[in-house]
């Protein structure tokens, strides 16, 4: 199914800077780039960040570009207290035209960006006053609210989230407690001013469930309360979705609060395509399911041989096509089943914990201690995790990082938001007051896209009668003086031999792109390198796919493509061209990806000619 492209924007009070060092637990900076780059969170606020200009140029040397750090310090002691940040995802998020203002140094600073369909959107992050008191965070969202309304351009935040200190109903608290926060009103106040919702959008969208966001324990006693929350407009919240609470994989006491964002301009998009998982192709149990279906599908191909029962809807080709389509299905199912123990056991703990927020037979003071302490055990075990990925990642960097690989190279890559293709102008359709209309929906414009490299690709506006272009054809070869020899005409007319394939099949490099069936060349060789291995013991049955794919290559070289067999279908990529309008098809060059069989083939032909 279809639907709207969107951005993750996210809040956290990170509890202080932490630590530069690489291998320290407290070096939190990698551990939030990492959160950000494997939730895919476009924007993040950050509260309580302790940044300087120093810092920042740090951090900024360190991820490479890869993000852009926009921050408020505390004025007087910026690396003791207070701060707040935005930090951008340079790969999902476009940094030109951002602009930042500082609302209240170090408590409140708002960021206007890009967002999708090239809309902009105002965001206000807010750290309000925690030790100081109620009275402190009323006269905090007060002045916040008399800066907006002194400062004729600066524009009404469409969002504002952070950490607010305080809680707007009781079951938002652990144990609960009923006595009431002044600063409540205060904060309606601002909404008001903003024309923002009055009830969150984690609240509004579940009414009735109870979950937090700080967590600290004291002795014998713990508590437990939602601090942090994101308020949008109602037109905003309208059209977002999965508003999460989660628990970050760094050492703080808040959890992780994010929503998806998206908009009317935003074009829809699909799942996008399945490609085979690379990192499974060592998967003992997958290698079994593939060499057994391989089996079948090669039996199946002997005995179409021997009986001579090739059929239009038979043959080696769709017994290939219909291989392809179950490796990839049983590939994909098998990576939803490999879930590493730790991730169970976390799992098994979110679990727990949730039954735990809504049990009624449980005291207040019973509860609070038990969510807690699953909440101090996730957090461990995210924290190994994360230790487990900075070391596979700190050791292909030793093997990969000072050599000319395609590893180097994405390092070294600037980075720039995927590009989108928003829309399509529909030629020669006009809205009822004379515009342009857009085609927004992507499985509308890429028939769009095929319809217009089709006729750009027809020969003639009126092909030519069947004769007639027989002899245009004559009437060219007539001019072309170079011709074959007995022997080269001999060596073009052999069928395709399993050595040619093993050639092609050495010669192609890994990590290129699938085509439309998700198959790799990684996959091929990995299957050929099974069969070589399996022929060296007893009892087993190898499974020859090199052999597999002759029999294919020489079925199309007899009979042709066969009906519905995508064999030599592709994917086309446009790029935009950098000049022309980007809703116009035109503008765009496009790039195909073919299957890696049919290009084995290819590789086979070009290089007898």
């Amino acid at each position: 199914l279809c639907k709207k492209t969107a951005i993750r924007v996210a809040s956290l009070n990170m509890d202080g800077f932490g630590s530069m060092a690489p291998d320290a637990i407290e070096n939190k900076w990698c551990k939030i780039y990492r959160l950000m780059k494997e939730n895919r969170i476009g924007v993040l606020l950050l509260q309580e960040t302790h940044l300087t200009e120093d810092r920042v140029n740090a951090l900024h040397k360190l991820f490479a570009s890869r993000v852009r750090i926009y921050f408020s310090a505390h004025p007087e002691l910026p690396t003791r207290r207070n701060g707040v940040a935005f930090v951008l995802n340079k790969s999902l998020i476009s940094t030109s035209g951002v602009t930042a203002v500082e609302i209240i140094p170090g408590r409140a600073l708002q960021l206007t960006i890009k967002s999708l369909g090239g809309s902009e959107i105002t965001l206000l992050n807010i750290y309000a006053p925690s030790s100081e008191g109620a009275q402190a965070r009323t006269s905090f969202f007060q002045q916040v609210g008399e800066t907006y309304l002194q400062g004729r351009n600066i524009a009404r935040p469409q969002l504002m989230a952070g950490d607010f200190n305080n809680i707007e109903d009781v079951v938002d608290r652990l144990p609960a407690s009923d006595q009431p926060d002044s600063s409540i009103m205060a904060l309606d106040d601002l909404k008001v001013l903003f024309n923002i919702m009055m009830t969150d959008g984690w609240r509004e969208t579940n009414p009735h469930r109870c979950d937090y966001t700080f967590h600290r324990k004291s002795g014998d006693r713990a508590s437990l309360s939602r601090l942090d929350r994101i308020y949008t407009t109602q037109a905003l919240y309208d059209t977002a979705y999965e508003w999460k609470i989660e628990q970050p994989a760094l050492k703080t006491d808040h959890c992780l609060i994010s929503v998806k964002l998206t908009s009317e301009l935003a074009p829809e998009v699909g799942k996008g395509r399945p490609v085979f998982p690379l990192r499974l192709l060592r998967d003992k149990k997958l290698a079994k399911a593939m060499h057994e279906r391989g089996l079948k599908a090669r039996e199946e191909i002997v005995v179409m041989e021997r009986t001579e029962s090739r059929t239009q809807d038979c043959n080696p080709q769709t017994v290939m096509t219909a291989l392809k389509r179950d490796w990839l299905k049983m590939a994909r199912e098998r990576e939803k089943q490999v879930i590493p123990t730790m991730m169970s056991e976390m799992n098994a703990l979110k679990a727990a914990a949730d039954r735990t927020k809504q049990d009624r037979n449980m005291s207040d003071k019973d509860k609070a201690l038990k969510v807690e302490a699953h909440m101090v055990q996730i957090e461990r075990i995210k924290l190994k995790l994360v230790r487990q990925s900075q070391e596979r990642a700190r050791a292909l960097h030793r093997i990969e990082g000072e050599r000319p690989t395609k590893y180097w190279t994405k390092l070294h890559k600037k980075q720039e938001p995927r590009e989108i293709i928003h829309a399509f102008e529909i030629k020669g359709s006009l809205s009822d007051t004379g515009e342009p209309t857009y085609q927004r929906d992507s499985r509308l414009m890429a028939e769009m896209a095929r319809e217009h490299h089709d006729e750009i690709q027809a020969d003639e506006d009126t092909p030519r009668p069947g004769m007639a272009r027989t002899s245009a054809v004559q009437e060219v070869l007539q001019h072309v003086c170079i011709s074959l020899d007995e022997d080269q005409q001999a060596d073009l007319r052999e069928s395709v031999s399993n050595a040619d394939i093993l050639t092609a099949l050495r010669s192609v490099q890994n990590g290129s792109a699938a085509g439309a069936d998700g198959i790799q060349y990684e996959v091929w060789k990995t299957l050929n390198e099974r069969f070589k291995e399996d022929k060296k013991h007893e009892g087993r049955t190898p499974l020859d796919v090199v052999d597999m794919l002759r029999v294919v290559y020489d079925d199309v070289e007899s009979f042709g493509v066969a009906p519905g067999c995508p064999f030599s279908e592709g994917l086309m990529c446009p790029l935009y061209k950098q000049k022309g309008e980007r809703t116009n098809i035109a503008s765009y060059r496009p790039i195909t990806l073919l299957n890696t069989d049919y290009k084995l083939l290819t590789k086979v032909l070009a290089k007898r000619l």
